[in-house]
């Protein structure tokens, strides 16, 4: 049996390679990335050329102010990743035309535990800003 090569889906993981773990680049993105808020989160990124196969690098984060109790933290960090890994072959679609890279912070800002589906429906809403995000414009698309 031969596969038609346009249904082709490579596996929705979450791999270490998009993770973003370099002190280098997260104070990069800090220090000069641009941010917006979308309930439950505030999303910081940073555009720039890209210099290997992963379009995007991801930094999630729940505060421990917010949510002293680890096993809170690991609840909705789990379903951030589970939200992400679901939806980030449309942003790979989008951003593999392009030659640029994204590193990108998640900050989740809600005082309570959010359920999955809506942590979901945002974080599609998410990623298909930072895909139809143009730098010579500055903005993100509402």
């Amino acid at each position: 049996m031969v596969k038609d090569e346009t249904s082709f889906r490579p596996r929705l993981t979450f791999s270490k390679e998009e993770r973003l773990s370099g002190k280098k680049l997260i104070d990069e993105l800090f220090k000069n990335g641009s941010f917006f808020y979308l309930y439950p989160f505030k999303v910081q990124f940073l555009e720039y050329k890209r210099d290997g196969s992963i379009p995007m690098q991801v930094l999630m984060a729940v505060p421990n102010k917010s949510f002293p109790l680890a096993v809170a933290r690991n609840l909705i960090k789990r379903r951030m990743r589970e939200a992400y890994r679901l939806h980030k072959q449309d942003l790979y679609d989008a951003l593999g035309r392009r030659q640029i890279k994204f590193l990108v912070a998640l900050i989740y800002t809600a005082k309570k535990t959010e359920p999955f589906d809506l942590i979901n429906r945002k974080m599609n809403i998410i990623l298909k800003r930072i895909a139809e995000y143009d730098a010579t414009d500055s903005k993100i698309t509402e």
